[in-house]
This record gives C-alpha cells, structure tokens and sequence, in this order.
C-alpha cells in the first residue's frame, strides 16, 4: 500500500473529529489536532479498511465545554468502492478533572 494512502486515511480518520463534536442538542465546532496509530488493510483498487488509536487536544471558543481538553480516541474506517464509514468513541479530559464520552459515526446510513 502506498504511503499516501495511510497518510489520506489516518488524516481522514482525524478530520472525523476536527469538524464537529456532537451531542443529543446538537452540534459544537471546534479545532482539534489528533496523532496515533492506523492498522490498514489495504484488499484491492477501491477496497480498504482500519482502525486508529488516537491521542489529542481539542481547542474551541474560550470558556467552552471542549476548549483545552485533552482526548482518547479509538475507532475503525472503511472505504469500499468510494462508499466511507467511520465509528469510533472519544473521551476528553480537562486539566481539572472533568470527563466527557462520546460516539461518533459518518457514512452511509444502516440498512434495515
């Protein structure tokens, strides 16, 4: 696998997290940068999937719920003909000790 497919797809695998962070009210934009591991398998043209263990820091507006907290992220991606999925869960910290859990996925909507 080349290495800018692991490169495209450990980015991809941070960006889940660098848009939005979401939760039952709504949606909450920050900045957040993430560094870590990415297993790949990489089957065929078009046919690739992974995980990630990530670490990271978030930064938003002043004051807010997720500015300044630190992160523990683990989750796996897929991209099959084009078609992306990615699940996974977050927990940050602040320096002060609270904690916040989370579940995150993007991709095409489950099937019945």
């Amino acid at each position: 696998m080349s290495h800018e497919v692991l490169v495209a797809y450990s980015l991809f695998a941070g960006l889940a997290f660098c848009t939005q962070v979401c939760a039952a009210e709504g949606k909450y934009d920050n900045q957040s940068c993430y560094a870590g591991p990415a297993h790949v398998i990489q089957h065929a043209d078009g046919i690739v999937s992974g995980s990630f263990d990530l670490t990271g820091m978030t930064r938003g507006i002043e004051g807010s719920p997720f500015d300044r907290m630190s992160a523990h992220c683990v989750g796996s991606f897929a991209n099959i003909s084009g078609e992306q999925d990615v699940n996974g869960s977050c927990e940050y910290w602040n320096a002060a000790g609270d904690k916040y859990f989370g579940i995150f996925s993007q991709g095409r909507p489950s099937e019945s």
